[in-house]
């Protein structure tokens, strides 16, 4: 087992190799690609192949029966991408840059797929991933970017007069009270886990709702929530429909054939962490009622278990019973996460495989809490790709 982590800012890759024998032989690729050592192969996590590297440190420890390795990585100015950032630009490695563009987005939907030579827009379709019926198509839908999950709540710091308190001017705007939805049938929101869909009423769709569940109109399955309460004239339906329930097909944009994607339910827990880490700084998150989480880390990129991840959460974690007596969670700065089931099964699964793929030595952390006590913890990376 191995575990490579790159530093950009340090300009340096760490390489950590369980199972060495003293006197392991160390080769490396000075275009970036591989490291190997003791004929183990290591693909490298930079982002460029044209980086030169050179060995700086090696120890071993014998007790443990395991290899650190210390890379130098020389700068590239490709390396350091330096465009705009935005709430969506963080998640997966776009087609032309290292910039970070998140799944499904708007920008990672243009990116990646075929453009219509008439209309000029973009060909796909979301359907059901249960009975694969379209759901919604980019045919006759414009598609815009959440801006963030917390967007209302920052309006607290933003605004001394939020426009919801002024009556008149809802009556001239009838399509805000403080909420982002589509103004028409035709657009559809995209946030980081879901797409916000219109229905008039009377009008025949894929979905439908059972209480306040949204559902598909053909199979019954269950897709995501029924927004009743943002309705303002009774006239119009809103559907919150979870990207993990939809599959996404596509022509590839470089004509390399149909393809068909299907969305991670961990990726709710990335995309959520990352929003209240990218808008209020917080990183120590309770899950569940039963898992204490501190993202040690953002922006990682990693290689263990023959893969290479990039933009990673390094995470601490502890289970933790909301019964016991415990430091972490009488601290201010710790959210509250209360996650689907099947989305806490996914992400409880990820954790565990890339916590297995760690060499011994790097699967425990110690870190001091708010009260300066040191409390030992499991680690592990949570992926955007």
């Amino acid at each position: 087992m191995y575990l490579a982590e790159y530093f950009p800012r340090l300009d340096s890759v760490s390489i950590s190799v369980d199972n060495t024998n003293p006197g392991a032989s160390i080769n490396f690729n000075r275009s970036g690609a591989i490291a190997s050592i003791d004929d183990v192969a290591i693909p490298l996590p930079i982002h460029h192949k044209s980086n030169e590297i050179q060995l700086i440190g090696c120890k071993q420890n014998v007790e443990n029966n395991n290899l650190s390795v210390k890379l130098k990585v020389s700068p590239s100015p490709e390396s350091q991408d330096d465009s705009a950032a935005s709430f969506m630009n963080y998640s997966v490695p776009s087609l032309s840059n290292m910039s970070f563009i998140q799944k499904w987005s708007v920008q990672d939907l243009k990116n990646k797929t075929s453009q219509d030579k008439v209309s000029k827009k973009n060909e796909f379709v979301f359907s059901c991933k249960n009975c694969k019926k379209k759901v919604i198509d980019s045919e006759t839908n414009s598609f815009f970017d959440m801006p963030s999950e917390l967007w209302s709540e920052m309006m607290e710091f933003w605004h001394c007069h939020k426009p919801n308190e002024n009556l008149q001017d809802l009556k001239e705007r009838p399509y805000y009270q403080g909420i982002i939805k589509p103004g028409k049938k035709s657009e559809v929101i995209v946030g980081n886990y879901y797409v916000l869909i219109r229905i008039d009423a009377g009008e025949e769709s894929a979905v439908t709702f059972l209480d306040d569940k949204c559902i598909c109109s053909s199979c019954n399955h269950g897709m995501g929530q029924y927004l009743e309460d943002i309705s303002t004239s009774g006239s119009e339906m809103y559907y919150r429909i979870n990207k993990w329930e939809l599959e996404l097909q596509y022509n590839d944009k470089f004509e390399m054939g149909k393809c068909i994607e299907s969305y991670q339910p961990y990726l709710y827990v990335y995309n959520m962490m990352m929003d209240k880490i990218n808008s209020v700084a917080i990183r120590k998150f309770y899950i569940n009622n039963s898992l204490f989480v501190w993202v040690v880390n953002v922006g990682m990129s990693i290689s263990t278990g023959g893969q290479v991840y990039y933009n990673t959460l390094k995470l601490a974690t502890r289970e933790l019973s909301v019964d016991s007596s415990n430091d972490e969670l009488d601290e201010n700065n710790v959210e509250v996460l209360d996650l689907p089931e099947t989305v806490l099964a996914e992400f409880r699964k990820v954790l565990e495989d890339m916590y297995q793929n760690l060499p011994l030595v790097n699967r425990k952390m110690v870190l001091k809490n708010g009260n300066k006590e040191f409390i030992e913890y499991e680690v592990s990376y949570l992926p955007s790709n």
